[in-house]
């Protein structure tokens, strides 16, 4: 009989192909259900399935994504200096409706012109777990609101993360896989940590005083925890 240990080393040696074989239907799914969004001869309340179908599509993806990158060891994707204000941007285009149907309010404070060094397409990544996160515990009509800062200490940009939704209680700097799965939050936190190490950055979860204490100074509205994560500067 296969132990418990071994179906778990399958598993991980098999993940890149268990992943391209959800992927192959799934962008049918995807494919056919935009051609039949933009098909004029659709009422609205197809045309809304449809848009349905493509939403709970986009997720499953981005949980593959998440996946292939928890497995993957560090690559050699191309690390860039880029502008955050832009990309920021383009992630709040791209979360428009979702952040319009929660009603979240979103503050950002970023530092004019600031610049990180990273692989852009997994500091999207980055954003997305850290806005599922939030996204997991919100209700609509409940003042809901997202906060992001940054600030540059030297070379490096330290990020504050908080929101306005309850702490899961584990403050560290490390997330296993039962602390986890009982906060109810999905595996986003490991998510985000992982892409975080990747980079040679650092990242410690806070709530309640000690949360706070470290960003009473420079938060107008007080919350109750949040991610503080140090992205170190290649140059």
């Amino acid at each position: 009989m296969i132990t418990k240990d071994e179906r778990e080393k399958i598993f991980g040696k098999a993940i890149a192909q268990v992943i391209n074989d959800i992927r192959n239907p799934l962008n049918i799914v995807i494919g056919y259900s935009s051609i039949l969004q933009i098909d004029e001869t659709i009422n609205d309340e197809i045309r809304s399935y449809i848009q349905n179908i493509l939403y709970s599509s986009f997720k499953i993806e981005e949980l593959l994504s998440n996946i292939d990158n928890f497995f993957s060891d560090e690559d050699a994707q191309c690390v860039e200096k880029f502008k955050f204000q832009p990309e920021w941007n383009r992630f709040l285009k791209q979360k428009a409706a979702e952040i319009s149907d929660k009603e979240i309010r979103i503050t950002s404070q970023i530092e004019e012109n600031l610049e990180i060094t990273f692989v852009k397409e997994k500091f999207f990544y980055l954003l997305n777990n850290l806005f599922a996160f939030s996204l997991k515990e919100m209700k609509k009509n409940t003042n809901n609101e997202i906060i992001i800062r940054t600030e540059r200490k030297q070379k490096d940009v330290v990020f504050y993360y908080t929101d306005s939704t309850n702490p899961i209680f584990i403050e560290k700097n490390y997330f296993t896989y039962d602390e986890i799965e009982n906060c109810k939050r999905g595996l986003y936190p490991l998510f985000i940590e992982k892409i975080i190490n990747d980079a040679n950055g650092s990242i410690d979860y806070f709530f309640g005083k000690k949360w706070n204490n470290l960003t009473e100074q420079f938060f107008d509205k007080k919350t109750s925890h949040g991610f503080i994560f140090c992205l170190p500067d290649s140059d």
